[in-house]
């Protein structure tokens, strides 16, 4: 007997399909923050430049 699969329905478990929809959600947030904080640290150090210029 398998957690993942129900053999008598032969489909997946219903909890299957939310936890891989969370797992999905999840790993696109991750990229999302991480890219909006490397934006924003970049933005802080260009801003710096441009004052030094000044």
């Amino acid at each position: 007997m398998s957690i993942f699969w129900d053999p008598r329905s032969r489909k997946p478990r219903p909890w299957i399909y939310l936890f891989f929809i969370l797992l999905t959600a999840g790993i696109f947030l991750a990229i999302y923050n991480f890219g909006s904080s490397r934006a924003s640290k970049i933005e802080r150090e260009s801003k710096n430049s441009v004052e030094e210029f000044k």
